[in-house]
């Protein structure tokens, strides 16, 4: 696999290049939020081009970094041949950035990964009930999940993302097909359950992933069978709603 490292709109990214590219996948992209493990084995697995967006983890700066790149690619790209695939922060900014492309008179990419969602004001059940079961959240997440009192964050300025896709009041339409996935110990598996159960409601198309006995991002993990597994459910699903 290549690796380069390059700037694309401005912004800091990691590009992944498999060897043998797929012919079905020679005009398609990946942009990846939030994990560059994911967009390696994405790459591999599914043989196609990857862009692992390296944004501010801040808004709204880091969506900005996300409509920068994907404007820079619309100019080589169909919209309908490139996905953004997220995974927990990234998911979050994936999403939240997805609701904000009507505003800034871009089209919708041609299909969304929202894996194992964090983030929102709707932390839901599993924020508390998977506390201790969750390795890869328990401990960073723990004063949270005893503290249900968070106060909301300030109100967005007019040419900020104006809502959480989680707390929207509506999902625009037109918004992509997604495919979202979590474990059954994954602290977000609430909120992967609440956005499937939205998306479903606004008439969106929505393949939801539950994985017996995973944890938060445990798709970031090559050996294990159940990443494979979800890579190429993940795989499956684009080539259904990617065109070629």
């Amino acid at each position: 696999m290549n690796v380069e490292q390059s700037d694309i709109g401005g912004v800091k990214v990691s590009i992944y290049t498999p060897k043998d590219v797929a012919p079905r996948n020679r005009k398609r992209v990946a942009m990846m939020f939030n994990s560059d493990a994911i967009g390696i084995i994405l790459s591999a697995i599914g043989k196609m081009n990857v862009v692992s967006v390296h944004y501010m983890p801040t808004s709204p700066k880091g969506n900005a970094d996300i409509v920068a790149v994907y404007r820079s690619l619309l100019q080589s790209y169909k919209p309908s041949q490139i996905a953004w695939v997220s995974l927990s922060g990234g998911c979050q900014f994936g999403g939240n950035t997805a609701m904000w492309l009507p505003e800034q008179k871009l089209p919708f990419p041609g299909a969304m990964a929202l894996m194992t969602c964090a983030g929102g004001r709707m932390p839901g059940d599993t924020r508390n009930t998977m506390n201790g079961l969750d390795v890869q959240l328990s401990d960073f997440t723990a004063f949270r999940a005893g503290n249900p009192q968070t106060a909301p964050p300030p109100a967005a300025k007019q040419s900020e993302p104006q809502s959480e896709i989680l707390n929207a009041p509506v999902i625009p339409k037109g918004f992509p097909p997604s495919y979202l996935l979590a474990g059954t110990r994954d602290m977000s598996l609430s909120h992967t359950v609440i956005l499937h159960r939205r998306l479903r409601h606004a008439g969106v198309e929505a393949d939801l992933n539950i994985f017996e006995g995973m944890w938060h991002g445990f798709n970031m993990e090559p050996d294990l069978p159940e990443t494979r597994d979800a890579i190429e459910d993940l795989v499956s699903f684009l080539d259904r709603h990617l065109a070629s």
